[in-house]
């Protein structure tokens, strides 16, 4: 059997918020409804979010337990990651009876990109809605994490929730789940194991590269203090006074990342962080790389989704045909590229303008799948394998959009959408066997064969996919 319990220390942490007047009265506000949640478990988690000091400290707990533990020389499973897919494996591993496997986290803190800030920095781009998990245009849930012990749609009523409803779900399920190691980068990984940036190797029957969009993309320029990625900005929004000093910023890129980063400079993000406009307020915001019949309030809104509808209160409200702006504005859309950028005392610049700060909305370096094939269950795809043992899922493992219709698999937003990907990854996590598949002996197939597919149907998990 699985243990399902969590450690000792987070009990002991839920047993303090539900003795302490300070903290407690979420928690005993959701327990009065207690049999209308699916788990007591799922109960007390809600009421732990409900209450920001209890958030705090469960939060504080995780961090120190995960941050305390030691490396083991061998696990039956390794999870490289600790984000989304990260958590969705674990939590159906462990549903399905097998051992708790270890996670490798590169940063200090578990979580995943989702968990980049303790305090709300953006808002989701789906509607909060509860039920099992479906596809746009359906009126189904898009925000679900499979097996987890709590769904976001269990924490707020928000239409669009903050990441940090995603992250506390995401990390309550890797408490419960999972055995964590932060702070350690994977060098390597085979069919044995694990190589770790400090010369260990950790033995494994199998590895799951979970590392989401990948790595950070950035210009040679960028010295991460005047030209800085876009999750290097959302962890600058969890500081005190993130603006101060900022009078000219740019944003490059306008695709989500940069559409959130444009919200929270201009006052529409969840968290200001105390970045009151008397004292710290951004001037002028130029915006590199907005599509040319986006860049009025009213093109904005003909082309965009209603959830960005409020960046267009901050756009010029008329443009010519050509696309040249009439009106002065705080945010100035550029229908270009930003083809020059250096950095110099003071500040950095673009096409020869200079700025306080460049926030890079790039985008993420994605995992080099070449060689790789696709690991197919009941004639899906679900994963890839790049060696016996040895597998990629979620984002990183790039899958084609198969089973959406065409026009969701070419809306370039969805190429990593949570919808995408999450029941990929739970259904390959509950077909796998508990032991190391059998190495194939043979040379590698040649590049014509694309897919492994294994026999039958996945296995069903209690919950299935609330």
């Amino acid at each position: 059997m699985a243990d399902l319990r969590l450690p000792s220390r987070v009990e002991e942490a839920l047993s303090e918020i539900a003795g302490d007047p300070t903290m407690n009265d979420g928690m005993e506000a959701v327990m009065e409804r207690v049999v209308e949640f699916e788990s007591r478990m799922a109960a007390k988690l809600t009421g732990v979010f409900l209450n920001p000091l209890a958030l705090a400290r469960y939060d504080e707990v995780l961090d120190e337990l995960w941050a305390n533990g030691s490396t083991p020389t061998e696990a039956s499973e390794i999870v490289i990651g600790s984000g989304l897919h990260a958590a969705i494996y674990c939590a159906v591993r462990v549903r399905q009876g097998f051992p708790k496997p270890l996670v490798i986290e590169a940063s200090p803190r578990a979580g995943g990109a989702f968990a980049t800030t303790r305090l709300p920095s953006l808002f989701l781009n789906s509607r909060n809605r509860p039920g099992r998990l479906g596809i746009p245009g359906r009126e189904e849930a898009l925000n679900v994490i499979p097996a987890a012990p709590v769904q976001p749609a269990d924490l707020s009523g928000a239409e669009y929730q903050t990441n940090t409803a995603l992250a506390f779900s995401i990390r309550a399920s890797l408490a419960l789940n999972a055995r964590i190691v932060c702070g350690r980068k994977v060098i390597t990984a085979d069919a044995s194991g694990v190589v770790l940036d400090d010369g260990r190797r950790v033995k494994a029957t199998r590895v799951i590269w979970a590392t989401g969009l990948g790595e950070p993309s950035l210009p040679p320029e960028a010295d991460g203090e005047r030209v800085i990625h876009y999750m290097d900005f959302l962890a600058m929004l969890d500081r005190p006074f993130p603006f101060q000093g900022l009078r000219r910023v740019a944003v490059v890129g306008a695709g989500d990342s940069g559409k959130t980063a444009i919200e929270a400079l201009i006052g529409q993000g969840p968290s200001t962080r105390w970045s009151v406009p008397s004292l710290d307020y951004v001037e002028k915001i130029d915006w590199y790389g907005v599509e040319r019949r986006c860049c009025s309030k009213k093109g904005w809104e003909a082309n965009n989704r209603s959830r960005y509808a409020g960046i267009g209160r901050a756009l010029p409200l008329e443009a010519d045909e050509e696309g040249e702006l009439l009106t002065p504005s705080r945010v100035t859309p550029i229908n270009g590229r930003a083809e020059t950028l250096s950095v110099g005392f003071g500040g950095a610049s673009i096409n020869g303008v200079t700025y306080d700060l460049v926030v890079w909305a790039g985008g993420f370096d994605a995992m080099d799948i070449e060689g790789m094939v696709e690991y197919s269950t009941g004639g899906r795809a679900v994963a890839r394998m790049s060696q016996p043992n040895v597998f990629v899922v979620g984002p990183a493992a790039q899958l084609p959009p198969v089973e959406e219709c065409d026009e969701l698999g070419t809306v370039a937003e969805n190429s990593a959408a949570l919808f995408r990907y999450a029941d990929r990854t739970a259904v390959f996590a509950a077909h796998l066997p508990q032991f190391a598949l059998p190495a194939e002996p043979d040379p590698p197939p040649p590049p014509s064969i694309t897919s492994v597919t294994m026999q039958g149907e996945p296995n069903q998990f209690p919950g299935e996919m609330r």
